[in-house]
């Protein structure tokens, strides 16, 4: 077991697997919760994501609810549809909107199939183009009026 633990990261640019000439983002179980794997991959013309992951050790909890949320949330982050592919958890198909248009059940074997349209052109949405910028203004407005309110309270 010594190497078990011993991983080393990957580049942040891989390339984007081609499917028939649709160019997919892919994710690996839990890296769809970094934004920013999703991110690069839709910069470099993602034009559908896939997440591809392993739910059996959540068990029956919170988690791949939240798992599932979290593609929900990269579907609308990147403007982009995600298909999700899960052993135990939810396999769903969710639009750029956030819509989950078909989902299975927890612990059900069944085959889905969906008709997915494709996001046409480059189209970028806010996020896509500049990041987390709009949420570190929020942030630094936010403290700068708190500090504000702090000293002008104190004097």
């Amino acid at each position: 077991l010594g190497e078990l633990g011993s991983f080393r990261p990957g580049s942040r640019e891989q390339k984007l697997l081609d499917l028939g000439g649709v160019s997919l983002g892919i994710s690996i179980c839990y890296e769809s919760i970094f934004p920013q794997l999703w991110q690069t991959q839709n910069k470099q013309g993602a034009k559908l994501f896939v997440n591809v992951t392993n739910d059996a050790w959540f068990f029956d909890t919170d988690a791949p609810y939240q798992h599932l949320a979290i593609n929900v949330l990269r579907a609308v982050e990147t403007g982009r549809p995600v298909l999700r592919a899960a052993n135990t958890g939810f396999s769903a198909f969710i639009n750029p909107l956030g819509q989950i248009i078909r989902q299975t059940n927890l612990f059900e074997r069944t085959l889905v199939r969906e008709s997915v349209p494709l996001s046409l052109g480059d189209r970028v949405n806010l996020y896509t183009q500049w990041g987390d910028w709009f949420a570190w203004l929020c942030a630094a407005l936010f403290f700068t009026l708190f500090i504000s309110t702090v000293v002008f309270a104190y004097e």
